[in-house]
């Protein structure tokens, strides 16, 4: 009988919990009836983790979840990150390299998500110059966008060849300026 009566209670309960949650998500709004939050984010179009925002914007997952987000184009996160801090836009995309770089500018800044990794940067030596292989890189100019995460790469790609930053003269051009370089 103890038995019997401890699995009607317990029945009961269920149905009991399961009718409350019913209830208790019925009223519970649906992602296109949350209120829109408008935000605008910075973004550097030509990284390839900039491309998970598009992504996401172009299929409505921000708008299935109440979000209007502007998405406004920089030429390298840094500026993206420096847009945030001058109130252009909400929120930025950008490398780590970045986020440390203002934190020890004593900017308030930190990271909300992480892309595991990517690769993207890349050194490109012009024969006509005489550059064959990264020793050849020694005594030339290499032109780079300085304060970004792509100086860092330099910086850290000739260290592992033996080349000091000293054997080369580093110019500071801006992406947008790649390819008319010289």
């Amino acid at each position: 009988m103890k038995g019997r009566t401890a699995a009607v209670i317990l029945v009961l309960a269920v149905i009991v919990f399961a009718g409350l949650s019913f209830w208790y998500l019925r009223g519970t709004p649906k992602p296109s009836q949350v209120s829109q939050g408008q935000i605008t984010v910075g973004i550097p179009p030509t990284d390839d983790s900039s491309g998970l925002v598009y992504i996401a914007a172009d299929q409505g997952f921000f708008a299935d979840n109440g979000l209007d987000v502007t998405i406004k184009d920089y030429d390298v996160g840094l500026r993206a990150v420096s847009g945030t801090l001058k109130n252009e836009n909400d929120i930025a995309v950008a490398t780590e390299f970045v986020i440390v770089s203002k934190a020890f500018e004593h900017e308030n800044v930190s990271a909300v998500a992480a892309v595991a990794m990517y690769e993207d940067k890349f050194v490109i030596g012009r024969t006509d110059r005489g550059i064959e292989g990264v020793a050849d890189l020694k005594g030339k100019s290499i032109g780079c966008d300085r304060g970004t995460i792509s100086e860092f790469f330099l910086g850290r790609f000739l260290q592992l060849h033996d080349i000091n930053l000293t054997d080369v003269t580093i110019v500071d051009i801006k992406r947008p300026q790649f390819i008319n370089a010289s």
